[in-house]
């Protein structure tokens, strides 16, 4: 099966980890998906990492970081035995799932989508251009906040659920002139049964 062919089918999913053990996790996940022969199910699985530059006794050197400490990232289609595959690994201890906060959700008569959620500096709204390269990238919302702040969340080892209210299309999607105005009759309109849906699941 072709990389391409993967993505179609594919979702990737966060599965948390004994922090410090993300590496020996994902060593014993690769495994186990070959000796249990599931590469056609389990395409990667991700230690998310940046370059970071350190200066010790005066020498610059360059070492890889962990982004999200205690967590990977696992591209896999979920079935039974996917999924038993990754949860029974050694060092694992669950994945993180918007399961339960959907179904308040739903109790409360609110539609949730799940989906990929971009981020992009504001404060200004994205141009056309940058839209269409959030849609190529498979980006389906974007917003000037939430991931700064799940970033340092996770920084601390806080779990994180990310819930927004989309206040309107991007630039270019629907042919209307984007107006700050009605983002705010919109934020205004859906306050009450946002806050309501936060506090049920806190």
């Amino acid at each position: 099966m072709t990389t391409e062919q993967q993505s179609n089918i594919g979702e990737y999913y966060i599965v948390h980890t004994y922090s410090g053990h993300e590496d020996r996790v994902k060593r014993n996940i690769e495994l186990r998906i070959k000796s249990m022969d599931m590469e056609s199910k389990i395409f990667d699985v991700i230690v998310p990492t940046e370059e970071e530059i350190q200066i010790k006794d005066g020498k610059r050197k360059s070492v890889q970081k962990r982004i999200f400490p205690g967590y990977i990232i696992v591209h896999m289609e979920m079935t039974d035995e996917s999924w038993n595959l990754v949860r029974n690994t050694d060092g694992v201890t669950g994945f993180i799932s918007a399961e339960e906060d959907g179904k308040i959700a739903l109790d409360m008569d609110i539609l949730l989508r799940e989906g990929i959620y971009t981020w992009a500096l504001g404060p200004s709204y994205e141009t056309p251009a940058e839209i269409q390269d959030i849609i190529s990238l498979g980006g389906d919302a974007v917003g000037m906040s939430t991931i700064p702040e799940m970033l340092k969340a996770l920084e601390l080892k806080l779990d994180v659920l990310g819930i927004s209210c989309l206040t309107n299309y991007g630039a270019g999607m629907d042919g209307a002139k984007l107006s700050h105005n009605d983002v705010i009759e919109t934020s205004n309109r859906t306050e009450k049964d946002f806050s309501k849906l936060i506090l049920k699941i806190i």
